[in-house]
C-alpha cells in the first residue's frame, strides 16, 4: 500500500470516527435536554390538571389539553375516585406502542367542593413522538453538516498527500534506475516539506556515496579477478558440499579440463587421504575457525600422485569456501635428497631392518659390512639389542632399537676398532704409570731405609762397640721395609676371585667397633651411627673391614691424641649405602685433595706408614662399583664419604662374630690375644696374607669364647710364660709367645714361627 493511500484511509478514519463521536455526543446532549423539558411540562401539566379537579373539571380545558402531547391522563382522588379522565385508559396506551413518558404526581389542593385541603394523585402519558422527530431532523442535518466537512478535509488530504508523495515516488523511481556511472538530478527540490528537503539532500548524498563504493568494489572484483586469473597458484572457488564453482589457470594441471569444464566437479574426487578423506574433518575446521590445512595426495589427469598441501578457508560467503593447492612433490623431492645426503654421510652406519631381520635400507658407510651384518641379523634374530662382531678387519658395535611407532627397528653400526685400540693403549699407559709411581714410591722408601741401614753399618765397622745398638736399629729398619712390602701386596692383590656375599654393612661396622677402639688412643672418641637400620651391600667383607680400617686409622693421624672425635655414619641415601668417616682434626688443604688417592702419597708420617692407606680406599671401593669422596674443606675436619650399591635385603647373609678376620679363609685357624689394637692389626694383616684363618681377642676372656666355638690350631699370645702355659693346657693347642713385650717380634717374624710348626701343630 501506498504512503498517499494509507495517509487517506487514516485521516478517513479519523474524521469517520470523528462524526460519530460528535453527532453521538450532540445528540444525547439533546435528548436529555427534551426529556428534561417534557418531564417539566408533564409536572406543570399535573399541576394544572389537579386545580382544575379540585375545581370541578372545567371542560375548557380541553383546548388547552389538545395542544400537548398529552396521550391519556387522569386524576383520582387519595380514596381512588376518578375525578377527571381524558383519552383512553392506559392500557390501552400501551398497547398501541410507542414511547410514552408516564408521570405520576400527588398533587395538594386547597379548595374545591370539600371546602378543605386535599390530595389528588395525577397519572399523565406524554408521547415522545414530536421529541424524536425534532431529534432525528437535527440528526440529518448534523450529518450533513459533518459529511460536508468531511468533504473538505478529503480534499485538503489529497492535496497535502501530493506535496508528500509524488517527491518520495520520484525518490522511489530514482532508487529503483540508480546507476553509479550517471549522476543523480533531482527536480523541484523546493517542493514538499523540510523533511522532505532534508530526505532529498540525504539521498543525493547516499547514491554519492554508494556510487563511489561500487565503483571500489568493482575495481576490488577486477583487481581481485586479475589476482586470481594471474595467480601462480592454483585457486579453486568451491559451494558448501565443495563442489567446484570456478577454478583459475594455474589448477588447468591438476583438473586435466578448463576451469569451466571443471564446474560442478567435487573435490573428494581429486583427493587421496591417508585416512579416507581429509576433506570432511577440514571443513569443520574451517567453519570453527575460519581456515584449515591438510596435507593428502592429488590425483593427477595422467593417473600419478602428488604430495599436496591444501589450503581451506572461507570465501566470505556463508555458503562456500577458497581452496588454494600447494605441490609439495619438488620440496618433498629435495628432502628426500637432503635426507639421502644426509643419511650417507653419517659415520656411523644406519640400516633399517624388517620385522624378519632383512635390512631394507642402509647408507653408505654401512654397504661394505652388509654381507656379514645379513648374517649376522639372520643368526642372532631381530630381538637381539646389542653386539660386537669383526668385518673386513674391523671391530663393530652394533645397537638394535625398536621405536614404538616405526614398523621396522633401527640397526645403528659403529667402528669401535680405533677407540678399543686406544682404550687398550690407555690401559697399558695407566698401567705403566701406575708401575712407575709404585716404583718410584719403593725406591724413595727403600732407598731411606738402605741408607739408614749403611750408616749403621759403617758405624758397627768403625766402633764395634755399638753392634748391639746398631743391630737393634738395623732389624727396626728392616721391619718398615718388610710392612712397606706388605701395604704394597695388599694394594696390588686383587678380591675379584672371591665369591660375593649379601651383607649389612651397618651390622659389619658395629662389629668392628671393638677392633677400631683398641687402634686409638685413650683420648679419642670413637662413635657409630646406623640408626638401626639394615643396609644392605654386595662384596667381600674382609675388604670392606680393611677399607673401614684405613679409613679409621687415617683419621686416627689426624686427630690429636690428647683429645678428639671419629664418628662413623652408614646410612642409605638417593638409593646408595652410605659409608662415612668424619673426624674433628685440622682437615686438609685445598691444594692436596687432588693427590690424596695417590700411592704414597702421604701428609704426614706419623709412626709407620708407606701412604698406600687411602689408595688401598679407593681401590677396594673401585672394586665394589662404588667410590670414595672427600667432602669437607680445610678447616672444618675431613669426611670421607664412601658410596656403594645397594644389595637385595632378601638376599642377606648373617656375619660372623667380631673377631672374625677372614671369613673366606680355608687355611690354619690362629685366634690373635693382644690388647694393642695397633699392634693386633699389625699381626692380623701379616698372618692373614700368609693364608692364615685369623681371629681376633683383645683379652683372654673373649679369647675363650672365640676359641669354645672355633677350635683355633694355634693361638699367638704376647704375654709371659704363665699365661702361655696356662693357655697351651687348657686349650691343648699350639700357642706361639711373644716373648719380650717391650721390644716385640716383627709379624713377618710371627709368621714365621706359625709355619714352622708344620702339620702336626696345624692338625692339633
Amino acid at each position: 500500500m501506498s504512503l498517499g493511500r494509507t495517509f487517506l484511509l487514516w485521516l478517513l478514519g479519523v474524521l469517520v470516527l470523528t462524526i460519530i463521536t460528535v453527532s453521538a455526543l450532540v445528540l444525547w446532549h439533546e435528548q436529555r435536554v427534551l426529556s428534561w423539558e417534557l418531564e417539566v411540562q408533564g409536572d406543570l401539566l399535573a399541576r394544572l390538571l389537579a386545580l382544575s379537579a379540585g375545581d370541578g373539571g372545567s371542560p375548557e380545558y380541553l383546548a388547552i389539553l389538545s395542544l400537548t402531547d398529552l396521550a391519556a391522563g387522569e386524576v383520582r382522588s387519595t380514596g381512588g375516585e376518578i375525578l377527571w379522565r381524558y383519552g383512553p385508559p392506559f392500557t390501552e396506551v400501551r398497547a398501541l406502542g410507542g414511547s410514552f413518558l408516564e408521570v405520576e404526581r400527588r398533587v395538594e389542593v386547597t379548595s374545591g367542593p370539600w371546602g378543605r385541603n386535599a390530595a389528588v394523585e395525577v397519572t399523565l402519558m406524554i408521547s415522545r413522538a414530536r421529541m424524536q422527530s425534532y431529534l432525528a431532523g437535527a440528526a440529518v442535518r448534523l450529518v450533513i453538516a459533518l459529511a460536508f466537512a468531511l468533504a473538505v478535509a478529503m480534499t485538503v488530504g489529497l492535496w497535502m498527500v501530493g506535496r508528500v508523495v509524488q517527491p518520495l515516488s520520484e525518490l522511489a523511481e530514482l532508487s529503483r534506475s540508480f546507476d553509479p556511472g550517471v549522476p543523480v538530478e533531482i527536480a523541484h527540490e523546493g517542493r514538499g516539506t523540510a523533511e522532505l528537503a532534508e530526505l532529498v539532500v540525504a539521498f543525493r548524498e547516499m547514491t554519492r556515496r554508494l556510487s563511489q563504493q561500487q565503483q571500489s568494489l568493482a575495481a576490488s572484483e577486477r583487481r581481485y579477478r586479475e589476482l586470481f586469473s594471474s595467480s601462480p597458484t592454483p585457486l579453486l572457488e568451491l559451494d558448501p558440499e565443495l563442489r567446484i564453482r570456478g577454478a583459475n589457470p594455474a589448477a588447468v594441471p591438476f583438473l586435466g579440463v578448463e576451469p569451466e569444464a571443471a564446474a560442478g566437479r567435487r573435490v573428494q574426487d581429486f583427493v587421496i587421504g591417508p585416512d579416507g578423506d581429509p576433506l570432511t574433518a577440514l571443513t569443520g575446521s574451517v567453519s570453527a575457525v575460519g581456515e584449515g590445512l591438510v596435507e593428502a595426495r592429488w590425483r593427477l589427469p595422467d593417473g600419478d600422485l602428488a604430495e599436496v598441501e591444501l589450503h581451506l578457508r572461507s570465501s566470505g560467503e556463508a555458503d562456500g569456501f577458497m581452496a588454494a593447492i600447494h605441490d609439495l612433490t619438488d620440496r618433498v623431492r629435495r628432502l628426500g635428497q637432503r635426507w639421502q645426503r644426509t643419511f650417507d654421510a653419517m659415520i656411523d652406519g644406519v640400516a633399517l631392518v624388517d620385522p624378519e631381520g632383512e635390512i631394507v635400507v642402509a647408507n653408505r658407510a654401512l654397504a661394505p659390512h652388509l654381507p656379514t651384518l645379513a648374517r649376522e641379523l639372520l643368526e642372532r634374530g631381530p630381538k637381539e639389542a646389542g653386539w660386537r662382531t669383526t668385518s673386513l678387519d674391523r671391530l663393530l658395535e652394533c645397537n638394535l632399537s625398536r621405536p614404538r611407532d616405526l614398523h621396522h627397528a633401527i640397526l645403528v653400526v659403529r667402528d669401535v676398532t680405533e677407540t678399543v685400540s686406544a682404550e687398550a693403549r690407555l690401559r697399558e699407559a695407566d698401567k705403566m704409570q701406575a708401575v712407575a709411581t709404585l716404583a718410584s714410591g719403593v725406591a724413595h722408601d727403600f732407598n731411606n731405609l738402605l741408607a739408614a741401614v749403611l750408616l749403621h753399618v759403617r758405624l758397627i765397622e768403625g766402633d764395634p762397640a755399638t753392634a748391639g745398638e746398631a743391630a737393634a736399629a738395623i732389624r727396626d729398619l728392616a721391619e718398615q721395609g718388610s710392612e712397606v712390602v706388605g701395604e704394597l701386596l695388599i694394594f696390588a692383590r686383587s678380591e675379584d676371585s672371591l665369591p660375593p656375599r649379601t651383607f649389612d654393612l651397618a651390622a659389619l661396622v658395629r662389629d668392628q667397633k671393638a677392633v677400631l677402639n683398641h687402634l686409638l688412643p685413650a683420648g679419642i672418641e670413637l662413635e657409630i651411627s646406623s640408626a638401626g637400620s639394615v643396609i644392605p651391600v654386595v662384596g667381600n667383607p674382609v675388604a670392606l673391614r680393611r677399607l673401614i680400617l684405613n679409613l679409621v686409622v687415617n683419621a686416627r693421624d689426624a686427630v690429636a691424641d690428647d683429645g678428639g672425635k671419629i664418628t662413623i655414619v652408614v646410612a642409605r641415601r638417593g638409593g646408595r649405602a652410605i659409608l662415612e668417616v668424619i673426624d674433628t682434626g685440622p682437615g686438609i688443604a685445598e691444594e692436596h685433595r687432588d693427590r690424596l688417592f695417590e700411592p704414597f702419597f702421604t701428609l704426614r708420617r706419623k709412626g709407620r706408614g708407606a701412604g698406600l692407606g687411602l689408595a688401598v680406599v679407593y681401590a677396594i671401593a673401585s672394586a665394589h662399583g662404588g667410590d670414595v669422596e672427600l667432602v669437607s674443606g680445610s678447616g672444618a675436619g675431613a669426611r670421607f664419604v664412601v658410596r656403594l650399591p645397594p644389595g637385595d635385603i632378601g638376599e642377606l647373609e648373617t656375619l660372623h662374630d667380631a673377631g672374625e678376620a677372614r671369613d673366606h679363609a680355608t687355611g690354619p685357624r690362629v685366634v690373635l690375644v693382644e690388647a694393642d689394637g695397633k699392634l693386633a692389626v699389625r699381626f692380623l694383616e701379616a698372618m692373614a696374607m700368609a693364608g692364615f684363618d685369623v681371629r681376633h681377642a683383645p683379652n683372654a676372656g673373649l679369647a675363650e669364647k672365640i676359641v669354645a666355638s672355633w677350635p683355633p690350631s694355634a693361638v699367638v699370645v704376647r704375654s709371659d710364660d704363665r699365661l702361655a702355659r696356662d693357655w697351651a693346657t687348657r686349650l691343648e693347642t699350639a700357642v706361639v709367645l711373644i716373648e719380650d713385650p717391650g721390644s716385640p717380634e716383627s709379624p713377618s717374624d710371627v709368621v714365621e714361627r706359625l709355619l714352622a710348626l708344620g702339620h702336626r701343630d696345624r692338625s692339633a
